[in-house]
């Protein structure tokens, strides 16, 4: 298996931590769905006593006071029902939420260390002179692609191959390039 790029092993591990907190979050919010489910059976439950009981009482000239209670037992399961759709709702908001953020790309940070350039300009410089001699860091922008990169460092002078530039960042994925990753640009071949 080869060397993992510490920047990506940070952002598989940053992933990894925020994925387990939704799920964590997803099982409380799934235990509380769950007791409000149990409430609302223990209500139903209580609604088919109170029905029971009104068939008995009805040979007795009695369900007036029955009706009351169950009149107020359906208001109280009506409650919790609407409690529990606005429970459900912040659910599935919280759920959306999270989704959202565990989409949103991970941005790698760039070494405290990093004194080069972030980027090509795509005029040389004023007073004419090459980057650096011992190579830079440039900032993936939009639109870039190894091949521009090098197309646009030749454009300034600055000769450079691809070959060079993969070399020298193992471990980048050429082919998944993100705005504001950063790689190293070696020196100019002479």
């Amino acid at each position: 298996m080869p060397a993992q790029d510490p920047t990506a092993a940070a952002q598989r591990e940053e992933t990894e931590t925020r994925f387990k907190n939704v799920e964590t979050r997803i099982e409380q919010l799934e235990e509380t769905l769950q007791l409000q489910l149990k409430k609302v059976n223990s209500l139903i439950a209580a609604i088919d006593s109170l029905k029971e009981e009104n068939d008995r009482l009805k040979s007795r000239n009695e369900t007036a006071a029955i009706q009351d209670r169950i009149k107020h037992l359906a208001e109280q399961l009506d409650e919790v029902e609407k409690k529990r759709l606005a429970d459900n709702k912040q659910v599935v908001a919280k759920l959306e939420a999270f989704t959202k953020e565990m989409s949103k790309p991970v941005a790698p940070k760039e070494p405290a260390l990093a004194t080069a350039i972030n980027k090509v300009d795509k005029n040389p410089a004023p007073n004419g002179s090459l980057p650096p001699e011992k190579g830079y860091t440039y900032k993936i922008k939009d639109g870039d692609t190894l091949l521009r990169i090098v197309k646009d460092l030749g454009a300034q002078g600055y000769k450079i191959t691809q070959k060079q530039i993969i070399d020298a960042n193992a471990g980048v994925n050429w082919n998944r390039l993100k705005i504001g990753q950063t790689i190293f640009i070696p020196p100019s071949a002479p």
